[in-house]
């Protein structure tokens, strides 16, 4: 056998594979090779767009115009919320010239209280002839009595004045303030004299004898004679 009829089937062999490759037909278990502009015309095409859910309309609510009777009822809550501020105002002013309600304080001596301070005028000015207590009001503190003088002139002033302080220094120790408010209506023997008082400790605020005083002149008031 020559050279030559050994090595025709070797030369066959890698001829036709030599074929295969150019022809890019698989002679082996390789993977084909891809055309690039295939691919890349396949990932240009678009995907189907979603459908267009549909959104209800909005509408806006209707402007409302203020009616005559709206425009009514602002002018008269304004002139309420006016009434409420000028009736504030005048209360702070009536607090400032009558001061404002005093509460009785718990600490307060028995003596400053209705029951004593009662008993205590009927032997000092009734007792004496002095006069007699017309009224004693211990509403808030402190008491404050209307007396009607039994002698509507000076001296029986002076008198009762001079029997109240006797009553203060026997009844009421410490520095006590004795406040007397005068009312005289008429002249002669048909003069008729009220005398309005209280009895406060001489450390009590100012605001506590404002309010006493006006009290005191309310209740000269109530009981004077008409004229």
């Amino acid at each position: 056998m020559t050279l030559m009829q050994v090595l025709a089937p070797v030369i066959a062999v890698i001829a036709t594979a030599l074929i295969y490759e150019l022809t890019d037909m698989r002679l082996f278990d390789r993977p084909a090779r891809r055309d690039p502009s295939v691919a890349s015309a396949a990932s240009c095409v678009p995907a189907p767009a979603a459908a267009a859910v549909p959104v209800a309309a909005r509408t806006s609510p209707p402007i409302r115009r203020p009616s005559p009777g709206d425009r009514e009822l602002g002018a008269l809550q304004a002139e309420t919320e006016a009434l409420r501020e000028r009736v504030a105002s005048a209360e702070s002013l009536v607090e400032d010239a009558w001061g404002k309600e005093m509460p009785w304080p718990a600490d307060i001596p028995e003596g400053y209280r209705r029951p004593a301070f009662e008993q205590h005028l009927a032997t000092f000015v009734s007792a004496r002839g002095l006069g007699h207590v017309v009224e004693i009001d211990c509403a808030e503190y402190p008491c404050i009595a209307i007396l009607q003088q039994q002698d509507a002139g000076a001296p029986g002033g002076e008198a009762l004045r001079d029997s109240l302080l006797e009553m203060t220094r026997q009844y009421y120790p410490g520095q006590v303030r004795l406040s007397m408010w005068t009312s005289q209506h008429g002249d002669g023997a048909e003069a008729v004299t009220f005398t309005a008082i209280g009895l406060l400790p001489v450390a009590s605020d100012e605001s506590i004898r404002l309010r006493a005083a006006h009290r005191a002149r309310l209740g000269l008031e109530q009981h004077s004679p008409e004229e």
